[in-house]
């Protein structure tokens, strides 16, 4: 196990995919749980979840109604949960849910979250080969991309196009020599797995750059998408689809915040352990509440 962080530096100008060790399934479940509380860690300090939460603050002033948001390829649920406290301390009331293949990031997320106290449904799900069911307001997906051949990330990129969130989401590592050395760093000094101290510098080098995703969003049909730099050295793609009203079209962008009228506060609701599907989308899969369900699509 292990790569350089020189092979990655020499490497940097080409993007280099190779299989990360935690989308290994033969990885003993003891340690890709240590590897998903490494990243859990790695990800609160980069505070990512700031730059996603900005826009779907908005969007939920705009609907005025409790606001559907899918994470894609969620791992360990530990940057839906921030959503959903950023969510809570604004007043919004989220109804969040979160899908990934592995079933034991599954089971991490939903373990987090019920400790955390929200409501979340989580579930099993190939967006590569099934696609991303309809029904949610917004859809996030942060740092899976990179895990992707090229082809894939084109397929996740039409996937996410087809499922006509009001708001996507998307963000990622970019390529750069500086964010190999932040990875090498930033693993080290918080986290004692060798998974993620591994898979830090893998994921830096199969990263794409920002021309690369902007080529990718349009061949996805993402014409109104906006591309722009976050912390730490990332990327995060923010789309609003075009809708029809009448015979005319219409873009689905935001006011200033200075001309939206003030939210009304919503309390979030209750946890409730015993709830269902409840109001989950209707070709969402079989879900309960706080629990992932296992069970093979």
């Amino acid at each position: 196990m292990g790569v350089t962080l020189a092979e990655v530096w020499d490497g940097i100008a080409d993007r280099r995919l190779e299989a990360e060790v935690m989308d290994d399934p033969s990885l003993p479940e003891a340690e890709h749980r240590a590897a998903l509380r490494g990243l859990a860690r790695l990800n609160a300090w980069s505070a990512s979840d700031r730059a996603l939460f900005a826009p779907i603050r908005q969007l939920s002033l705009e609907l005025g109604r409790p606001v559907r948001l899918l994470d894609v390829a969620c791992g360990g649920g530990d940057q839906l949960v921030r959503l959903a406290r950023r969510a809570r301390r604004a007043g919004i009331d989220l109804r969040p849910a979160g899908c990934d293949l592995s079933t034991v990031a599954l089971d991490v997320s939903a373990d987090r979250a019920r400790r955390a106290g929200f409501e979340v449904r989580f579930f099993q799900r190939d967006v590569i080969t099934e696609g991303i069911p309809r029904g949610y307001d917004v859809i996030v997906c942060s740092l899976f991309v990179h895990h992707l051949s090229d082809d894939d990330a084109a397929e996740l990129f039409a996937a996410i196009e087809e499922a006509s969130p009001r708001l996507a989401l998307i963000q990622d590592l970019r390529r750069l020599k500086r964010g190999a050395l932040l990875a090498a760093a930033a693993s080290r000094l918080l986290t004692r797995s060798e998974v993620v101290r591994t898979d830090s510098l893998l994921s830096v080098g199969a990263a794409f750059e920002l021309d690369e995703i902007e080529h990718m969003s349009q061949q996805a049909g993402m014409y109104t998408s906006r591309l722009r730099r976050v912390w730490p050295l990332r990327w995060q793609l923010e789309w609003r689809p075009r809708i029809r009203s009448g015979d005319t079209e219409e873009l689905l962008l935001s006011p200033h915040p200075r001309d939206l009228p003030s939210p009304a506060i919503v309390r979030p609701r209750p946890v409730d352990a015993n709830r269902g599907r409840g109001d989950a989308p209707d070709d969402d899969p079989a879900t309960v509440a706080g629990r992932a369900d296992l069970a093979q699509p």
